[in-house]
């Protein structure tokens, strides 16, 4: 801590000192500590995937699945290096939306990520229930069926149904992403 704090004496507006310090903190099991450098990081850079990733982290720690869902889905979209961290926050982000969907609040959520990927799309989203699929759940993106919106159909013989649902609705946030990038070529990779 010593060598931290003189760093920060140095530039107290260090965003990824502070972040390495709530991960020390959060690693000796001090997570109201740690929670703290992760919130001053976040305010001197909100932009910082690491931060995002931390929170949620701390977030699913403390059974706060809403919280761990939006921090690690930000973490997603603000890492421009599909990196590790960048893997380890789709896997995070799966984990509590499936969490998130085994509970009583898993349409709530549903509905919720809907209408903010309606608004980032700009198309509607529609989701079916369709027992003929072969898998649980699959999406199928407005652009490559020709359609006005996008169709999300799942098979709700398979268990926890709804997490597959979001798992999808992933999916389409990942498209959205990659093509503000104009990577169009994930898109293709994404939706398969």
């Amino acid at each position: 801590m010593k060598y931290y704090d003189q760093a920060l004496k140095i530039n107290p507006e260090d965003n990824i000192t502070r972040n390495n310090i709530g991960a020390n903190l959060m690693q000796q099991g001090k997570i109201e500590e740690a929670k703290k450098y992760f919130w001053e990081a976040n305010k001197i850079d909100k932009n910082y995937p690491n931060t995002h990733f931390a929170l949620g982290m701390i977030a699913e720690i403390e059974n706060d699945l809403h919280s761990a869902f939006y921090s690690f889905n930000k973490s997603i979209k603000l890492n421009k290096h599909k990196d590790s961290l960048y893997a380890n926050s789709v896997k995070k982000s799966f984990e509590i939306a499936q969490k998130l969907s085994s509970s009583d609040k898993g349409e709530k959520l549903i509905k919720k990520y809907c209408y903010e990927l309606e608004a980032r799309c700009n198309k509607k989203i529609k989701i079916i229930k369709d027992a003929d699929i072969k898998t649980a759940a699959k999406i199928e993106i407005a652009e490559y069926h020709t359609r006005e919106f996008h169709l999300v159909k799942y098979n709700s013989n398979y268990p926890a149904y709804e997490h597959l649902v979001m798992h999808e609705l992933t999916h389409l946030d990942l498209v959205e992403n990659a093509r503000k990038e104009g990577q169009s070529g994930f898109c293709v990779l994404a939706t398969t």
